[in-house]
């Protein structure tokens, strides 16, 4: 269970990815997979920290999350990552309703 949400997570940044950038460096694949790993150092640490047994969603899902929403905000994707418009980047998107072209719920 406890790779399945952040396995999704990662799913759909790899999706984003090769949709939203095709040809590109995969950023939001690589950074998912390396926020996956650094919670899953954070859970190991609060494992031997604590010497009980921690619940892994609780520092995976915040660490993947931040990762993938650093890297939104930081390219100015995040409305396309949110709503999953993969096919039009946040600047094309900002084109189209400048244009008058802005289709609602379609993606390409």
């Amino acid at each position: 269970g406890d790779i399945v949400i952040p396995g999704l997570l990662t799913a759909y940044s790899a999706y984003f990815d090769t949709l939203g950038h095709p040809g590109g460096t995969k950023w939001y694949f690589i950074v998912s997979c390396l926020s996956y790993a650094i919670g899953l150092a954070i859970t190991y640490g609060a494992l031997l920290g604590m010497n009980i047994a921690q619940p892994a969603l609780l520092y995976l899902v915040p660490c993947c999350l931040a990762g993938v929403i650093g890297t939104a905000l930081k390219r100015g994707e995040l409305k396309a990552v949110w709503t999953g418009r993969a096919g039009i980047a946040a600047d094309s998107l900002r084109d189209e309703r400048e244009n008058g072209n802005h289709q609602v719920g379609v993606v390409e």
